[in-house]
């Protein structure tokens, strides 16, 4: 069970290593999930400043978690829009 983050903290771990897989994933659901906000926040019944705060809340989250992603990985495929599909 822990050998998954005893791989990482030595420096030897693959593509096949749950924790790096459990972090790539959920930093990418972030990047989708700010992406469909921004996409639709336009259609939202909320006052304007609301919209342009929650707007600047989505950007940050995204640009957040691509720093996360780069400080782990190096250079990682970007998506300023909602995938529509596997292949981006």
């Amino acid at each position: 069970l822990e050998t998954p983050r005893n791989q990482l903290l030595n420096g030897v771990h693959d593509a096949g290593n749950s924790v790096s897989g459990a972090v790539w994933t959920a930093l990418y659901r972030a990047i989708h999930r700010s992406n469909a906000l921004l996409q639709n926040i336009d259609k939202a019944v909320a006052p304007d400043a609301t919209k342009r705060r929650i707007a600047g809340e989505a950007k940050f989250l995204r640009a957040w978690s691509y720093f996360e992603l780069v400080t782990l990985w190096g250079g990682v495929p970007i998506y300023t829009q909602v995938a529509t599909s596997a292949s981006g």
